[in-house]
């Protein structure tokens, strides 16, 4: 991604061609059934034995897709959702943010979620 900034392409175009190369692509609202799917099979899978049986299995699927279809909705520029697939479809996402200039922490951006299945 540096390298396409210093021949003067824009942060979010960077970004997404790099995403693209890597396999993975922008979420759009049609995914979010998908990611909230992995997003609850991602945590019973890393949290099973640190929380509760009880807690693990009273996430919601649904719960998680609406949440990131709101995400979606908004359209807002500074968040970026992003898919990963495999031979049997999305088995992974990250979200991003841009960062406001007050939370200056040394860099533009953040990744403020990411899953992946086993």
């Amino acid at each position: 991604i540096e390298a396409q900034r210093a021949q003067g392409m824009d942060p979010d175009a960077a970004i997404r061609q790099a995403a693209s190369m890597s396999g993975s692509r922008e979420a759009g609202r049609d995914d979010c059934d998908a990611v909230g799917a992995i997003h609850v099979a991602a945590w019973r899978e890393t949290y099973a034995g640190l929380m509760s049986d009880e807690t693990l299995a009273g996430l919601s699927p649904h719960g998680r897709a609406d949440m990131w279809r709101r995400w979606c909705d908004a359209r807002d520029p500074d968040r970026l959702l992003l898919v990963a697939a495999d031979g049997e479809g999305l088995c992974a996402f990250a979200a991003c943010r841009r960062l406001p200039p007050s939370e200056p922490i040394g860099t533009e951006g953040e990744v403020t979620a990411i899953y992946v299945l086993r």
